[in-house]
C-alpha cells in the first residue's frame, strides 16, 4: 500500500456522484509507503485492533479480530492478505462468542491530514462478508462527530459494488444523510485495482483506477458538524463478518427472491408451529413486512448456526504490490 500527501437507515445511497478523473496533485511528495516487501507485518507502521473483542464490534459484525495470527493475516510476495475463517476461538481470554475469526489492522503515528491515498488491492466476493479500506481521527473520541473517511466498502451479498461514503455529525448513515457514492467495479475480486483519495481542505475526491466516484465540497453549514475533516485521520483495513448491512441486504432478498413455502418450512422448523398457519400470515404482506420477518427467522439461524447451514466462507481480503 502507498500513500502520497501534498464507513436503522439504509446503508448505501448514492448522492455524491462524481465522474471525472483521479489526478495526483503535480506538487504531491511521498511521505509515507508499506509495499509489503517483508515476511510479517511491519509493527513500525501497522497495529493490530482488538479492543472490542470481548464486547462485540460495531455494527453487530460477527467477528473475531485476531492479532498475529497467520491464518488471519500474514505478509508474502508483496502482499498483505487478510483472511476470515469459521472457528471459535473460545480458548482466548478476550473472546465475546463469536464463531469466525479475522484481522483488522490500524496505521501507526501521528496520522495525516489531507493529502493523495492509493491502495492497491483485491477484494473478496464470499457471502457474508466486509472488506473496508477506510479512515477514522487519531484522536477519536465520538463518532460520528469526528468524522468517518470510507475510501472502499464492499459487501459479499453484491459483489463488485464499491461504495464510498462520509460520515458526520450532521450527514450520516444512522439519519440516513450520509454523503456517498457507488461505482460497479466487475473485476475488484479477480485483479488489483487501485483505490484512491484525494483530499484537501475544500474537498474530499475518492474513485478508483484514476476515475472518480465521489466528491464532497466543504460548502454545507454547521462547522464541524458538517467538516470535521481538517484533524489527522489514521489508515484502516480490515475484513469483517456480517454486521447491519448485511442483515439489511439478506432480509430484502428473502422478501424478492425467496418462495414464501421454502420460508415457511424454516420457521416451522425453528418455531415448532403450523407451516400452513404461517404461510396464511405471510401471504398478504407487504414486502417490508416480509422482509422484516425473514430477518426474525435470519437472526434465529445466526444464533443456531449449525442447524441452518454456514453464513459464511472462509475468504481473502489482499493488499499490495
Amino acid at each position: 500500500m502507498m500513500l502520497l500527501l501534498a464507513a436503522q437507515a439504509s446503508f448505501t445511497v448514492s448522492n455524491a456522484a462524481f465522474s471525472g478523473p483521479m489526478t495526483r496533485p503535480a506538487n504531491a511528495r511521498l511521505v509515507w509507503r508499506d509495499e509489503f516487501s517483508g515476511n510479517a507485518l511491519d509493527r513500525s507502521k501497522w497495529r493490530y485492533d482488538t479492543d472490542r473483542n470481548k464486547q462485540g464490534w460495531f455494527n453487530h459484525e460477527r467477528q473475531y479480530y485476531s492479532a498475529g495470527r497467520p491464518e488471519n493475516l500474514r505478509v508474502a510476495h508483496g502482499v498483505l492478505t487478510i483472511e476470515a475463517q469459521r472457528e471459535t476461538p473460545s480458548h482466548l481470554a478476550d473472546w465475546g462468542g463469536q464463531r469466525y475469526t479475522s484481522a483488522r489492522i490500524l496505521s501507526n503515528g501521528s496520522g495525516w491530514t489531507y493529502g493523495y491515498y492509493e491502495i492497491r488491492a483485491k477484494l473478496p466476493c464470499g457471502r457474508g462478508t466486509w472488506p473496508a479500506i477506510w479512515m477514522l481521527p487519531v484522536d477519536l473520541k465520538k463518532w460520528p462527530d469526528d468524522g468517518e473517511i470510507d475510501i472502499m466498502e464492499q459487501v459479499g451479498w453484491k459483489p463488485n459494488e464499491i461504495v464510498t461514503s462520509l460520515h458526520t455529525k450532521l450527514f450520516n448513515h444512522t439519519i440516513a444523510t450520509q454523503r456517498s457514492a457507488q461505482r460497479v467495479l466487475p473485476t475488484s475480486c479477480d485483479s488489483f485495482h487501485v483505490y484512491q483519495l484525494d483530499w484537501r481542505p475544500d474537498s474530499i475526491t475518492i474513485g478508483v483506477d484514476n476515475a472518480g466516484i465521489l466528491r464532497v465540497l466543504n460548502d454545507q453549514p454547521g462547522g464541524k458538524g458538517a467538516w470535521p475533516f481538517n484533524v489527522p485521520f489514521r489508515m484502516i483495513l480490515n475484513l469483517a463478518i456480517g454486521g447491519e448491512w448485511m442483515r439489511e441486504a439478506r432480509a430484502a432478498t428473502r422478501a424478492r427472491r425467496q418462495p414464501v413455502g421454502v420460508t415457511v418450512l424454516i420457521a416451522a422448523r425453528r418455531r415448532e408451529i403450523d407451516a400452513r398457519e404461517l404461510r396464511r400470515r405471510l401471504a398478504d404482506r407487504e414486502p417490508r413486512d416480509f422482509a422484516r420477518d425473514a430477518e426474525v427467522l435470519l437472526e434465529e439461524c445466526r444464533r443456531d448456526a449449525e442447524r441452518c447451514g454456514d453464513v459464511v466462507e472462509p475468504v481473502d481480503l489482499d493488499l499490495g504490490g
